[in-house]
């Protein structure tokens, strides 16, 4: 990939503790400093001012192993009253190993995140907080501040239950109470387990985020006194398989903004990147609304417009680049013709193809080989895509609130062919 965030070389997955500090975006993420494969867990580090090019720092935490760590898993960041950063991550070990025996330790920066410094009390967290309540896959803790107390979210299920996340207070980061099970998976959903939870306020209301081993999913509704949660909608924050882990950050402009670990997409010496940066926001009904960072758009170079255009056949191309990089923006009429969109293809005359089409008469978006329910809201007119292809990395936006990110291998680096296909047309751009 040209422009999706990745590591210097090898192995990374979940984005880590993403901060906005002193006027600068910090992305922390899992990363095996040896290798392709998944293995060593560091969080790994860069910098940005503009959230598009990044500066690679130098790894920020790595296992202690006189101290018994064998990964520093995956976690958040905070700036406490002072101004001191915090890291809380998952910590560990052969005496506490992941399934049921993980613990959360704590590490500060004095520097301006260059060096870090872990708990000489760690760990801050362990299961003793939750007397006889067994909890397994307890990890990924989520911080933040709210009134006089912090407050932290962690994934996991209780033993014999549905995934869930649980959630604690502390007065000063170091002892923490906890409070109650947050919010467990329903039956129906079949969830076993969840990982990396967020949880932020957004328009209102809550939004809690999971990744439960499946397409990534959210709830919005309202924190209750006993500190539970009470969901008020459930949806999904991008359908596709490669999409997980997501985590966010709050910036100086109030902008919630989210990325995700894209995973099966690797080559020679790497392996995993993420996707571009989300902004996040509240819709009327309860949904979330999704946009790429505006930021984004000083990558654009040369562009072509095609408009007031109509068809009837089932394809016509509309455009051929000499490269595997591209944003599209396209505004189709949804009251003409009843399923369309685009096609992408890495030649003209290529049976590879990845449809981005919609069918009206049905309410189903086909996105690759995902396909899903999409109806139009009210006072919608136009089914509104937004693509971005990254070589073998394909990311759609689709009215501002649905997302889908792929990953397709044998799209070629150095073409590709966009068209605009109908069935039982016309179609209209």
């Amino acid at each position: 990939p040209a422009y999706h965030f990745q590591a210097p070389a090898y192995w990374m997955n979940d984005p880590n503790g993403p901060i906005y500090y002193q006027g600068e975006y910090h992305l922390f993420y899992q990363h095996n400093p040896y290798g392709e494969n998944w293995g060593h867990m560091h969080w790994g580090h860069a910098k940005s001012q503009d959230l598009v090019h990044w500066e690679h720092l130098p790894i920020a935490l790595a296992p202690s192993e006189d101290r018994g760590e064998e990964h520093c898993f995956s976690g958040s960041a905070i700036v406490d009253e002072k101004g001191t950063v915090h890291a809380f991550y998952t910590s560990i070990g052969p005496k506490t190993p992941a399934g049921d025996g993980a613990v959360q330790w704590m590490a500060t920066s004095e520097d301006g995140l260059r060096t870090w410094k872990k708990y000489p009390g760690n760990p801050v967290l362990t299961e003793k907080l939750h007397g006889d309540l067994k909890i397994l896959d307890w990890r990924d803790p989520f911080v933040w501040r709210e009134k006089d107390a912090w407050y932290v979210v962690l994934g996991g299920h209780p033993q014999g239950g549905r995934g869930a996340a649980f959630i604690y207070r502390s007065p000063n980061l170091v002892d923490w109470k906890f409070l109650n099970i947050l919010y467990q998976s329903q039956p129906e959903d079949q969830e076993g387990n969840w990982e990396c939870p967020n949880f932020f306020e957004l328009g209102g209301k809550r939004v809690l985020v999971y990744s439960p081993h499946n397409r990534v999913r959210y709830y919005t509704g309202d924190l209750q006194p006993d500190y539970t949660f009470k969901p008020g909608y459930h949806g999904v924050l991008d359908y596709s398989p490669n999409f997980y882990a997501p985590n966010c950050l709050l910036d100086g402009q109030g902008r919630r903004i989210l990325w995700g670990w894209i995973r099966e997409v690797k080559g020679p010496g790497w392996n995993g990147a993420f996707t571009l940066p989300r902004i996040l926001t509240s819709r009327p009904d309860g949904s979330l609304g999704m946009e790429p960072a505006p930021e984004i758009a000083s990558l654009r170079e040369s562009h072509k417009k095609i408009e007031n255009q109509t068809w009837n056949t089932r394809s016509t191309v509309l455009d051929e680049r000499e490269t595997g990089c591209v944003e599209i923006q396209a505004v189709f009429e949804a009251s003409v013709g009843e399923s369309f969109g685009l096609r992408l293809r890495p030649a003209p005359d290529s049976e590879i193809t990845v449809p981005i089409t919609w069918n009206r008469s049905t309410n189903q978006m086909t996105i690759g080989g995902q396909t899903f329910d999409f109806a139009l809201d009210t006072g919608e007119k136009n089914l509104e895509l937004r693509v971005f292809v990254d070589k073998l990395i394909v990311e759609v936006y689709v009215n501002r609130r649905i997302c889908c990110t792929l990953v397709v291998p044998d799209l070629r680096p150095d073409r590709l062919v966009i068209e605009g296909v109908v069935e039982k047309g016309p179609a209209r751009l």
